[in-house]
């Protein structure tokens, strides 16, 4: 993956590339290649129909490299990126596999066991990693728990009364979430730049209520006194969900008077 400035040449990139698989007797696939344009709406409009990075001049991108539409996802590492993209819709291959793999294996007649074994396997490990980088929507979430009892043949209970410990779709999505907030609130050295990212959307969200903190001043809500807003529409989907997650599981940061998980920040 390679981001370019807007003010970058994509002739300057094959340039670039060339000069590295000569040097490492390797070849990249440019026909393969594929674009998300980034910035407003109006310039990744502009993009698409001057084909140039900057939307103006340069080296124009070739017809064959396909440019990302708005709403349409783009799949890189492992992951499904791009504008406007609806979550859900990035699902639907990945319930179209739990469903083959389940109808195969239930031609086996498993044990009660074995499906316990195989819900584990097929569904909690295709589905893990794609709920790590992407997240899941509650609505997948819901069709999977369907899924899981469908394919058990019972409602499931608690190992106490009986149940087959089977894997927790919601549990286990959680549990990312605090992962992914655990890692956010690392300083050390190896700090992911997703975090600093993290760190200036929310200093320039900041809630009314915490105006003696001026926004050059705001570096985390965990270390001084001030709250940002953590609605979807303020901060995006994504950091939204996540950030919400700290109040349901008892994360707040210390120094601030109110709390993160006060009614002025969830709006």
């Amino acid at each position: 993956m390679v981001y370019l400035d807007a003010e970058d040449d994509f002739g300057d990139l094959l340039e670039i590339l060339d000069e590295w698989c000569i040097a490492a007797g390797a070849k990249f696939n440019i026909s393969k290649t594929e674009m998300i344009p980034i910035g407003t709406i109006a310039h990744r409009d502009r993009v698409r129909a001057t084909r140039f990075v900057n939307g103006i001049n340069g080296t124009m991108i070739p017809e064959h490299i396909k440019i990302a539409k708005e709403g349409e996802p783009i799949r890189t590492l492992g992951a499904w990126v791009g504008n406007g993209v609806v979550q859900v819709d990035t699902w639907a291959r990945t319930l179209e596999k739990i469903d083959e793999a389940l109808e195969r294996w239930e031609m086996g007649h498993p044990t009660m066991e074995g499906r316990r074994l195989i819900i584990l396997m097929v569904v909690g490990g295709m589905t893990q990693y794609l709920a790590t980088v992407q997240g899941m929507p509650k609505v997948v979430e819901k069709k999977l728990e369907k899924r899981i009892r469908k394919f058990l043949w019972a409602e499931k209970t608690s190992v106490t009364m009986g149940g087959k410990n089977l894997l927790d779709i919601v549990a286990r999505n959680e549990a990312i979430t605090v992962t992914w907030l655990k890692t956010y609130l690392s300083f050390g050295p190896d700090r992911p730049l997703w975090c600093f990212v993290a760190d200036e959307i929310l200093a320039k969200k900041g809630s009314s209520d915490y105006k003696s903190v001026a926004e050059e001043m705001r570096m985390n809500m965990y270390l001084q006194s001030w709250a940002p807003k953590v609605s979807a529409k303020s901060i995006g989907k994504d950091l939204s969900n996540r950030f919400r997650a700290q109040c349901r599981f008892g994360t707040t940061a210390n120094r601030t008077p109110r709390g993160p998980c006060t009614t002025k920040m969830l709006k």
